[in-house]
């Protein structure tokens, strides 16, 4: 059966409390201090493109992603990873 690899972007909602002496203040802060939130709520995530790829394909993405110390990856997981659709039903 065809792998295909799917990008998609979430959306998260963080919550701050910032004491200030102004609004614009606060935007700042979060901006550029990085506060610690005082809640996160995920909103949506969005497909952004999706291709088939080969195995091949598979194992250089995993690779890449295992070399990329600006990502988290599961890609330790090898073949593990690759979530199968259930087809069991359409009988």
């Amino acid at each position: 059966m065809p792998l295909f690899e799917v990008n998609t972007v979430s959306l998260f909602r963080h919550k701050y409390v910032i004491e200030a002496k102004s609004l614009e203040h606060a935007y700042d802060t979060v901006y550029c201090d990085k506060p610690e939130e005082l809640t996160q709520k995920h909103l949506e995530e969005t497909i952004l493109d999706g291709r088939e790829i080969t195995h091949k394909d598979f194992d250089k993405l995993c690779l890449d992603s295992m070399n990329d110390s600006s990502e988290l990856s599961n890609a330790h997981l090898g073949n593990r990873i690759i979530h199968k659709v259930d087809y069991s039903y359409d009988s």
